[in-house]
């Protein structure tokens, strides 16, 4: 968002921007509606209250009030940042990556919009060009845990797991304990068969996380590999019953091992989907054999 204004904020605004970060959207949004009542081009109101609507799952408003704002002051970068999230929770990855732009070309060392045009990049399978902007990001902000965190998993999907562990400790050594970075960590790990450090990530996440998606399912597949048979571990009964379930407990793939019905198979699969839809651009644009 915005800085506030060389005299401070207004009691309303002090009051909207308070209750949006407690999560009390519905008196941040009172209150914005009462600073925009008198201040219609208030810009600080209007991204507060995009954002409000957003989460009040009342998108076209949503986007319409953060138009508003780069409207009322097209010189700032919040603003375009902001337009670009809302279009990117909308997969409008091309459309989010245009504002990011012009939030950087504003503001180049804008580490949110880098980061954010790094995402938009990965979704639209310029996997390079994410890298980059993650770079960018971190160049302005060395301890910026979730370009730490993206970098590792574009490295562990090219194959490249040294370089994925060591942005994935990098996570671990900011904020430990974070449940997707064990989860990183021990993928690359048991890629680079360091078998009984994976386990142990794998074993820490459960304990921190035990419904983290894909961690039960995974941990058992790690241990599997490692012909680790502790009876710690879940059990594929354990797994089936949660893919019947739809719980995100376990990869397609995985999951070969340790069911054979059909219909869990299925079941799996359609979970997957839901959660992990094709890229807006796919990724590989070559030739097909």
């Amino acid at each position: 968002m915005t800085s506030p204004p060389p005299g401070g904020l207004s009691d309303d605004l002090r009051l909207a921007l308070h209750s949006y970060q407690q999560g009390d959207v519905a008196r941040a949004g009172a209150a914005c509606e009462r600073v925009l009542a008198t201040a219609p081009a208030d810009v600080l109101a209007l991204q507060i209250l995009s954002l409000v609507r957003f989460a009040e799952r009342r998108t076209p408003e949503a986007i319409r009030l953060a138009e508003r704002a780069v409207a009322a002051n097209p010189d700032d970068p919040d603003s375009w940042n902001n337009l670009g999230l809302i279009l990117a929770h909308l997969r409008r990855h091309a459309e989010a990556l245009e504002r990011y732009d012009r939030a950087i070309a504003i503001a180049p060392h804008h580490a949110a919009a880098l980061l954010n045009r790094g995402n938009a990049l990965w979704e639209l399978g310029r996997l390079h060009d994410a890298v980059i902007s993650y770079d960018r990001a971190l160049a302005v902000q060395p301890d910026y845990v979730e370009a730490h965190y993206n970098r590792a998993n574009v490295a562990a999907l090219f194959g490249h797991f040294s370089e994925a562990l060591a942005g994935y400790e990098k996570v671990l050594a900011l904020r430990p304990d974070t449940p997707a970075a064990l989860f990183g960590r021990g993928t690359a790990r048991a890629e680079l068969k360091r078998h009984d450090e994976a386990l142990s990530d794998f074993g820490r996440l459960l304990a921190v996380d035990p419904d983290h998606p894909y961690a039960r399912g995974t941990a058992l597949r790690r241990a599997q590999e490692a012909c680790d048979w502790r009876p710690s571990w879940p059990r594929p009964s354990d797994i089936e019953a949660d893919v019947r379930a739809g719980k995100p407990t376990v990869a397609s793939f995985a999951f070969l091992g340790m069911s054979a019905s059909p219909e869990a198979h299925l079941a799996c699969a359609r979970t997957w989907m839901r959660r992990y839809p094709p890229p807006a651009t796919a990724l590989w644009r070559g030739p097909r054999t």
